[in-house]
């Protein structure tokens, strides 16, 4: 790059009496012969280095993760213990399981370590947005298929080059309910989270639950069945799991299985005790801008009232009502609630 391209002698001369002042005293005397001297000291082609622009690559910058996450370990240890009760009771043997350390990494590392076939399962998190992916290592679906057919688990046949077939497909639906099952038991009395099975995919490429550059919370855990061994791998992105990421750093572990009453009761109280305007509309009309314009005192408007009107709160009804009088009075009389919840008539002004 040329660096007279970038900037000119007379804007170096600008940036040097900007600078002048703080680098040398006796320039306030506006001395010619001292301004040439902090020139040749300053060095122009050094200040002129800064001028050239640098690449950034934003997708390569690696995102720091600050702290650990206990709430996720511990959920980690109770899944383990879950999937062993649940392993136990589908294949009749016994597995020994460990559970890995939670890694933040972006999802095009975590993809390429999985083998091909591999049973990649897309969950859905609920409540939260998005999905996540549940991996059984081919080594371990051939020693859990072996063992639901009568087998011993030695049957370590890799699937290579092959889709698996029905029957095949059926076994791993039954592996994957278990370990669905059993990861939402270790999330009860934290958060009310919930696996939901969508779909499988054999190809890793196939089942993108990410940009490659996103970055996504994996867990491993080590499993030993029968005479094989494999892994079984979750993987969510971490955009996904934002809005709990304060509960899986949290260090205290309060379980909500039982709500508190206290609470519920004062809560309803105070909702029951606001203000709120009930409206019963009686009547629309429809007409035109120019029948409205051309109204004046003493006109009358043909309104035609309907049998059953809906009396609401904040444009939302409530009750079905009907229009009528009482003792000289406007009024409307509740047919019947409109609410979810069957809201009772007590305690509500007529209107009109």
């Amino acid at each position: 790059m040329n660096t007279r391209d970038v900037i000119s002698q007379a804007e170096v001369d600008a940036l040097l009496a900007g600078v002048l002042p703080a680098a040398d005293p006796r320039a306030s005397a506006g001395s010619h012969q001292s301004r040439e001297g902090a020139r040749s000291a300053v060095q122009p082609p050094a200040l002129l280095n800064y001028a050239e622009v640098q690449p950034l690559d934003i997708a390569s910058l690696d995102h720091i993760v600050r702290g650990k996450m206990p709430t996720l370990e511990l959920i980690n240890e109770r899944f383990a213990r879950h999937l062993h009760a649940g392993l136990l009771e589908l294949t009749g043997q016994s597995a020994a399981i460990s559970a890995g350390q939670v890694a933040v990494q972006k999802y095009s590392v975590f993809a390429s370590t999985l083998g091909v076939p591999s049973n990649c399962n897309i969950v859905a998190i609920r409540p939260l947005r998005g999905n996540g992916m549940v991996v059984c290592d081919p080594m371990l679906i051939s020693a859990v298929i072996d063992l639901l057919y009568g087998g011993s688990g030695k049957l370590l046949n890799r699937l290579d080059g092959r889709n698996f077939s029905d029957s095949e497909q059926r076994a791993l639906n039954r592996l994957v309910g278990v370990i669905t099952d059993g990861y939402n038991k270790a999330w009860h009395g934290i958060c009310p989270l919930e696996l939901v099975h969508l779909r499988s995919e054999v190809q890793p490429e196939l089942a993108n639950i990410a940009v490659p550059t996103g970055r996504v919370m994996t867990t491993s855990f080590q499993l030993e069945i029968g005479e094989a061994s494999g892994e079984i791998h979750f993987c969510f992105p971490s955009v996904t799991m934002e809005p709990v990421r304060d509960i899986l750093q949290s260090t205290t572990h309060a379980d909500f299985i039982q709500a508190d009453r206290r609470w519920v009761n004062q809560l309803t109280r105070e909702i029951q005790s606001v203000d709120v305007t009930l409206v019963a509309q009686l009547a629309v009309l429809d007409t035109t801008v120019a029948q409205l314009v051309s109204m004046k005192a003493g006109d009358f408007i043909g309104l035609k009232v309907e049998p059953q009107i809906s009396a609401m709160v904040d444009g939302v009804p409530v009750f079905a009502c009907q229009y009528g009088t009482v003792n000289a009075r406007h009024a409307i009389r509740i047919n019947k609630s409109l609410s979810r919840d069957g809201l009772g008539a007590s305690g509500v002004r007529d209107g009109g």
